[in-house]
């Protein structure tokens, strides 16, 4: 739910549909993807997993659940060629992709590792981020501390807060890209979640 969110404001400025690269065939991805596709307009998905046959399997069902072209790509490269939103949720210590490749997309999330020079995304990434954009900022701030730094020389004191950008206190930027590091804080979800049925 916090990632459908932050996707939602940081594309707000975009009129056309979202062409979507996911890095990634697992749970959280799953779960993502779904929310993704609930909350923008989506013109296509492209999956690249590891294993070709959990990507494939992932694209099928996403296309299935969604009513959305999806499709497994096959290599992470080919994934995000031309992809507006690129959105990462792997275990890979190494980036899967390089910074030229993601030269289409203005928004990328990252969910897997980030810290310490262990993150999924290319050091490119944040180094070309106009906002960090983050569910988290102060759990990313121990992290900082106790694993090592961002990548791309980036700090968590740069991170703007999911929750100041709703509460309208920082306006996001209508142009470059956002990138939403994402910690993923399981009772934050809740929160935000009663919030939004109580909202009907």
């Amino acid at each position: 739910a916090l990632g459908a969110v932050a996707m939602d404001e940081a594309t707000r400025s975009v009129n056309a549909p979202l062409r979507v690269a996911v890095l990634g065939a697992g749970l959280q991805a799953f779960h993502h993807a779904r929310t993704w596709a609930a909350t923008r307009p989506i013109a296509s998905f492209r999956i690249w997993a590891r294993r070709t046959e959990a990507a494939e399997a992932f694209a099928r069902d996403l296309g299935r659940d969604t009513q959305i072209e999806a499709t497994a790509a096959a290599s992470a490269e080919e994934a995000v060629e031309g992809a507006d939103a690129v959105l990462g949720v792997t275990r890979s210590a190494q980036p899967l992709v390089s910074g030229a490749a993601l030269a289409a997309a203005g928004y990328l999330a990252t969910v897997g590792p980030k810290f310490g020079g262990r993150h999924e995304l290319p050091a490119a990434a944040y180094e070309g981020a106009e906002v960090l954009l983050s569910d988290a900022p102060d759990q990313c701030a121990r992290f900082e501390i106790d694993s090592g730094p961002l990548p791309g020389g980036r700090r968590a004191a740069e991170m703007v807060a999911l929750a100041d950008v709703l509460a309208g206190k920082v306006a996001l930027p209508r142009a470059g890209r956002i990138l939403f590091v994402s910690e993923g804080l399981a009772g934050s979800e809740v929160a935000l979640l009663a919030a939004l049925h109580a909202r009907g």
